[in-house]
C-alpha cells in the first residue's frame, strides 16, 4: 500500500487543513500501529527447547502471539507426529455424511491434545507446558508485529491494498484526535453580544473518530490482544 495513496485518500475525506509531509507520515505511522492491533503482520519464528527451561524470550517487535506448536512427548519427533497424524486421519471424509466432518475434527483435536504441548504468556515470554525434558525439540511460534515501511519509506508492502480506505480512515482519526484535544483545552467565552463555544467540538469529534475506527473492527473483529 503506497503512502501517497493513503495521503490522497485522507485529503479526499478532509481538506480543511493542510499538514506537512513529516507530520502526515507520523499520523499514518500511528494509524498503522492501531491497524496492526486488528490485522498484524504474521511471522513464523522457530527455535529449539533447552532441557528443563520452560520460559523463552519473544522475538523483538512481537505485539501478539497467534499460536505455538511443539511436541510435548519426548519420544515423538516431527516425522513421527506427521506419520501418526496421517494414519489417524487417512480415511477420506464422505461429504454426504455431515457427522463425519464432526468426527474427524474430534479425532484431530484428540491428536493435538495428546501429543502437542501447551503454552502461556508471562512477562513477555513464552512459557512451555510441560517443561521440556530434552534439548533440541523444534518449536514453531506464529506471532504478529506492526506493519513497517519499506526501506524507501514509500509503502507499507505488507498491508493489503484492499484496506486502503480503512488505513486512510484511521489516519484521519489520528488527525482529528489532535483537533479534539485542542478543542477540549479552549474555554468558552462571550464578548458583548457575541459568544464562542468550544465544548461541543470535543464530543462531536469523538463521535467522528469512533466511526472512523469502527471500520477496522467491522472487518477484523475486536482485535487480537497484545503482549504485555
Amino acid at each position: 500500500m503506497l503512502v501517497a495513496d493513503i495521503q490522497t485518500a485522507m485529503e479526499d475525506k478532509y481538506s480543511l487543513q493542510t499538514y506537512s509531509t513529516a507530520k502526515t507520515m507520523r499520523q499514518i505511522a500511528s494509524a498503522v500501529r492501531y491497524y496492526s492491533r486488528y490485522n498484524p503482520y504474521i511471522v513464523l519464528y522457530s527455535f529449539t527447547t533447552v532441557l528443563d527451561q520452560n520460559a523463552y524470550d519473544l522475538p523483538t517487535g512481537t505485539i501478539v502471539v497467534v499460536d505455538v506448536l511443539w511436541p510435548a512427548d519426548e519420544a515423538m519427533t516431527v516425522v513421527n507426529i506427521g506419520a501418526l497424524r496421517e494414519s489417524m486421519l487417512r480415511r477420506p471424509i464422505r461429504y454426504d455424511l455431515v457427522s463425519e466432518h464432526v468426527i474427524e475434527e474430534i479425532k484431530a483435536d484428540a491428536f493435538y491434545t495428546a501429543y502437542l504441548g501447551n503454552w502461556s504468556l508471562q512477562n513477555a515470554q513464552i512459557v512451555l507446558v510441560p517443561t521440556p525434558g530434552v534439548t533440541g525439540q523444534d518449536v514453531q511460534l506464529w506471532y504478529g508485529k506492526v506493519h513497517a515501511l519499506n526501506e524507501a519509506e514509500t509503502a507499507y508492502t505488507t498491508i493489503p491494498d484492499a484496506d486502503l480506505d480503512i488505513v486512510a480512515s484511521l489516519s484521519l482519526a489520528e488527525l482529528l484526535q489532535q483537533l479534539q484535544i485542542e478543542a477540549g483545552s479552549q474555554p468558552d467565552y462571550a464578548e458583548g453580544l457575541g459568544k464562542v463555544t468550544h465544548h461541543f467540538q470535543s464530543a462531536n469529534l469523538y463521535s467522528v473518530i469512533v466511526e472512523l475506527r469502527r471500520r477496522v473492527k467491522g472487518k477484523y473483529g475486536t482485535g487480537m490482544g497484545a503482549v504485555g
